[in-house]
C-alpha cells in the first residue's frame, strides 16, 4: 500500500476548513441552540456516560456544541468533571477537576475559559469518557481539527471513551486523515449517536466539493 502523502493531505485538511467554516456561519442562531441541547441529550443517554466517574468536558467556542448543561449534570448525578488547562510549565493542556463552574474558571492563553490554575489536576489516564469538538467528523471516526494540534496531543495520552459532538452539518463524508491521526470511537450530532468501525484502515479521504452528507 502507497502511504498518504502529508503535504497532500493537509492541503486537503485546509480546504475542508474552509468549507465547514462556511458550513457553520450559514447555521442559524436558533438551530445551534436546538442541536445543542439534543447532543447533550443523546450524549446523557449514553451507556460511556452512564458508566463514566470522571468526565472530561470543554468550554464551547462560537460555533461549537454548547455543552455546559452537561457540565452541571455530572456534577449532580456524582460525576468528577474536568475541563482541559493549558500547563505552561509542560507547553501541553492538562485535565483539571472542576466542582463550581460558576466560579472554577477563567480566561485561558487562547482566550478559551479553563480551570483555574490553583485547582487540581488528573493524569490523562483517568477520564473515562472524553468529549471532543471539531470543525468536522465522519464516519469512519476522523476528526477535523482546527489546525493547531492541541487536542491531536490530548487524544494521544488517553485511554478513555472519545466521542466528538458535531452539528449536522459537520458530520460529513471521508475526512483527510494520516494515520497518526487519533480516531473517536463514537460521534453524537442532534441525529444520534453514531458508533465508529475502528478495525481496518479508514478510506482515502475526499475534497469537500464531492462530499456527500
Amino acid at each position: 500500500m502507497i502511504p498518504p502523502d502529508p503535504t497532500a493531505i493537509e492541503r486537503l485538511k485546509a480546504r475542508w476548513r474552509a468549507e465547514m467554516r462556511h458550513r457553520l456561519a450559514a447555521m442559524p442562531e436558533a438551530d445551534r441552540m436546538a442541536e445543542s441541547c439534543r447532543i447533550c441529550e443523546v450524549l446523557a443517554g449514553s451507556l460511556p456516560w452512564q458508566r463514566a466517574r470522571v468526565v472530561l468536558l470543554y468550554a464551547p467556542l462560537p460555533g461549537e456544541p454548547d455543552v455546559r448543561p452537561l457540565w452541571r449534570r455530572a456534577l449532580e448525578e456524582g460525576r468528577q468533571l474536568a475541563l482541559p488547562r493549558y500547563d505552561p510549565v509542560r507547553d501541553a493542556y492538562v485535565p483539571a477537576l472542576v466542582t463550581r463552574p460558576e466560579e472554577d474558571l477563567c480566561h485561558g492563553r487562547y482566550g478559551v475559559k479553563e480551570p483555574r490554575p490553583e485547582l487540581p489536576a488528573l493524569s490523562w489516564d483517568q477520564p473515562d469518557l472524553i468529549v471532543v469538538p471539531g470543525l468536522a467528523f465522519d464516519p469512519w471516526g476522523a476528526r477535523l481539527g482546527r489546525g493547531g494540534g492541541h487536542y491531536d496531543r490530548m487524544l494521544h495520552l488517553t485511554h478513555g471513551f472519545r466521542c466528538g459532538v458535531a452539528f449536522r452539518c459537520q458530520w460529513t463524508g471521508r475526512l483527510p486523515a494520516l494515520p497518526h491521526d487519533v480516531r473517536m470511537h463514537a460521534v453524537v450530532t442532534a441525529g444520534g449517536w453514531f458508533e465508529v468501525e475502528l478495525k481496518g484502515p479508514e478510506p482515502p479521504g475526499q475534497d469537500p466539493a464531492v462530499s456527500t452528507r
